[in-house]
Formats: structure tokens, C-alpha cells, sequence
């Protein structure tokens, strides 16, 4: 990744991250909107802050994190101030009000950024504007990181969840088929799960934490997506 300038330190020169739920909803969006808006359409909030209410419109079934990730251009980059080259996890690395902040540039985890920049949505909030991944290409890069780490994390699926119910919520449905798609071309080959159809698993597993009255409907669209993909050949 170039470095674009910005010096490079080593996760020895990063403060220890805060603990989960250190900074309220309110701080966590109006953070990611400031940062969006430094140039706006160019710097794209990823991650589990996206299943935020005030973002996603629906619920979230697990801690808030204490960190921001974002996907940036040329022009996105160049926008922000004060940033460092973070080399061990191939980021630029800043914080705004206290809040670690990642920036991604070219590439994520093999991943080409504009695999995120051509998938996005506007969403206004009672906290400012926040331009975000799609739920869909949020959870094709929550399989890619844990089929990459040979282990699929729940809290991925919960995310996932989070973006199905929310979605219903709104007479819409999270679009399954172009997850399955992702999943296939993005994510299978690069995949170290020792277990064959273990993020599946995980995923169905993990609905035991989604709260009852939404707990139906979330794992039957968890089992309609595993069944998309249980025809991958490995």
C-alpha cells in the first residue's frame, strides 16, 4: 500500500483501543458524519457501525465497538489530517474526539477498495450524514475476514442479522443472492476454515443471542443465505 507521505508507526505507537460501549451511539455517528463530510461521496464508513440504529434503522444485538473504519480514494485520503501509516495493518491511522480511527486505501485484506466504493448509501441521520458500505458488501467482508483467519466470529453474524431484520423493517429484504455471489467470488478461495461449511454453522448458531421477537425471521433468512452457499464446492 503507499503510504501517500503519512509516517509510518507500528501498533507499539497505537494507545490501547477503548473497551467496547466507551462512547455513546451519538458520538459514534457524529464522528463518522464529520469524517464523511471532510469530502463528501469519497470517505465511506465499513464495519459493525453501520448496524447503529440512528444508521441502519433497526437494532443492534451486540456491544458497540469503539473504533471507526472507512474506506477512502484518492481525493478521501488526501481529506484527512493528521493521519499515520499503520504498517501491521496496512491502514492509515487517526482519531477524532478520542475515537481510533482506521482509514483503508487501494486494498483490504486483498480486497480492492472500489469493491466497497461502488456499493454505497447516503444516509441522513439525526446526527449528520453518513455515507456507508451496503449491508450486502458489509457482509461479504465480514466472511472474507474470518474465512481469511480460518474462524468466522458471531458478532459477524449478528451483524448480519442486525441488517436483515432492520431491512424488514422497512418492507425490504437484505439481498441474500448478491451476499451468496460475494461470498463465492470473494471469499471461498481464500478461504482457511478448517471446517467445511463452518461459517454456516456459525451463523445459525449465533441466532440463539438475536432477541426472540425477531429471532424467526433473522435465522430464516440465515438459512436461506446457507443454503446459497452450501453448493460450493471446496
Amino acid at each position: 500500500m503507499k503510504t501517500n507521505g503519512a509516517p509510518t508507526i507500528s501498533v507499539e505507537d497505537v494507545p490501547p483501543k477503548p473497551k467496547d460501549n466507551s462512547f455513546t451511539e451519538e458520538q459514534l455517528v457524529r464522528t463518522s458524519s464529520e469524517i464523511c463530510m471532510y469530502n463528501d461521496g469519497h470517505i465511506v464508513l465499513i464495519g459493525g457501525q453501520i448496524t447503529l440504529p440512528s444508521i441502519s434503522g433497526g437494532r443492534k444485538y451486540r456491544s458497540r465497538s469503539s473504533e471507526l473504519d472507512f474506506v477512502v480514494d484518492d481525493d478521501g485520503l488526501a481529506s484527512i489530517d493528521g493521519i499515520s501509516f499503520l504498517e501491521e495493518a496496512d491502514c492509515f491511522a487517526f482519531f477524532r474526539e478520542g475515537i481510533p480511527c482506521a482509514a483503508f486505501y487501494g486494498d483490504i485484506r486483498g480486497l480492492s477498495t472500489q469493491f466497497v466504493l461502488e456499493d454505497t448509501i447516503r444516509k441522513e441521520t439525526e446526527y449528520g450524514t453518513v455515507n456507508h458500505v451496503s449491508p450486502e458488501r458489509a457482509v461479504i467482508m465480514k466472511f472474507r475476514r474470518g474465512a481469511m483467519k480460518g474462524h468466522f466470529y458471531g458478532k459477524d453474524a449478528l451483524d448480519y442479522y442486525s441488517f436483515a431484520v432492520a431491512a424488514s423493517k422497512c418492507n425490504l429484504e437484505i439481498d441474500n443472492d448478491a451476499i451468496a455471489a460475494g461470498v463465492r467470488e470473494h471469499v471461498c478461495p481464500a478461504c482457511k476454515i478448517d471446517k467445511k461449511y463452518g461459517c454456516i454453522e456459525t451463523f445459525i448458531r449465533t441466532s440463539d443471542s438475536v432477541p426472540p421477537d425477531d429471532r424467526t425471521y433473522a435465522l430464516r433468512k440465515a438459512e436461506e443465505l446457507g443454503g446459497m452457499l452450501a453448493c460450493v464446492n471446496y
